[in-house]
């Protein structure tokens, strides 16, 4: 599995392998020595059965979201109108 994930890796971020011809795709296939489900997916490029054979999901969903606003700080807790205020 890991020799897939670096083929692909390097496929992807080398214009020269990203070149390569159907006979030197299937053969760089072969020489993983994949189970058969992999090398069909790779095979057929089919993204969806790569990523199930690889053993992850289909999709991963990202959400962020904002911070929830926290009330100004006070420096002095409120004084009731009935009660009376000390000097200190």
């Amino acid at each position: 599995m890991t020799n897939a994930i670096q083929m692909l890796a390097t496929v992807g971020s080398n214009s020269a392998a990203s070149q390569m011809s159907a006979d030197q795709y299937t053969s760089a296939i072969a020489a993983l020595g994949a189970g058969e489900e992999l090398s069909s997916a790779l095979l057929n490029r089919d993204v969806t059965a790569i990523s199930r054979a690889l053993g992850r999901r289909i999709s991963t969903v990202c959400m962020v979201a904002p911070a929830k606003e926290e009330p100004p700080a006070q420096e002095h807790a409120p004084v009731a109108v009935d009660e009376q205020v000390q000097d200190a």
